[in-house]
């Protein structure tokens, strides 16, 4: 539970009958949170962590791509270093090393199918967002759109913690902010809910609002090493 960030290394050797002429690649498919990896001592993916935060990357594949002129044919060093917060675990899955023509597949689909998803859906909710406030201003009567086009809003904080780095916002108050967006999230598809389809919901609106209250009250003064 301590504040801050951890760091884990992996070290090992790779052997090579022969080397290689073409480009080669180490491929992760998901890893927490930063990682930087080096092969005999060359840097290939990342930046070694010395004054920040690491990035939270934690959605996104990572695909380094090794030329041949960095191998030797026998034994080939691999570095490893993950860059992570104590408070979720680091976690490095199973990883690949082969021809860069045969790992880019794998890598573009984990891409598209992790952070390229909820880059789209980013794009996709910023859109209709803006056009369900655009029928607000023309309709300021009809409030239900002014409730779609916030729920968009808020769709949107929760597609940029799946598909960007948001470290520079710092871990607590990023934290807090895309939990509650959830929380916000659901508390408007109650509204839309109870003024749409006719159900009343008020008394789940109501327990809604209250956890809300209670998660940023509870986000905003627990210790950090605690807030996950």
């Amino acid at each position: 539970h301590a504040a801050g960030h951890e760091s884990r290394h992996l070290r090992f050797n790779l052997p090579l009958q022969e080397l290689p002429e073409e480009l080669q690649a180490l491929y992760l498919p998901s890893f927490a949170d930063e990682v930087f990896i080096r092969v005999n001592g060359i840097p290939v993916h990342g930046h070694e962590l010395i004054d920040r935060q690491p990035a939270r990357m934690w959605n996104i594949p990572v695909l380094a791509t090794v030329p041949p002129n960095l191998l030797h044919a026998g034994e080939n060093r691999i570095d490893i270093a993950l860059y992570g917060y104590p408070q979720e675990g680091l976690v490095l899955e199973p990883f690949h090393f082969g021809p860069a023509k045969s790992l880019v597949p794998h890598y573009n689909w984990r891409f598209l199918y992790s952070a390229g998803m909820a880059r789209f859906n980013l794009g996709f909710m910023a859109v209709v967002g803006v056009m369900l406030g655009i029928i607000w201003a023309a309709r300021r009567s009809e409030a239900i759109y002014a409730v779609l086009a916030t729920s968009c809003a808020f769709a949107c904080i929760i597609c940029i913690h799946f598909g960007f780095d948001t470290s520079v916002i710092g871990y607590r108050w990023w934290s807090l902010i895309w939990h509650v967006s959830v929380s916000i999230y659901v508390f408007l598809i109650f509204k839309f809910c109870n003024y749409y389809i006719g159900e009343s919901l008020k008394p789940l609106e109501t327990v809604s609002l209250s956890l809300i209250a209670a998660e940023v009250v509870v986000g905003s003064i627990v210790p950090s090493p605690y807030l996950f």
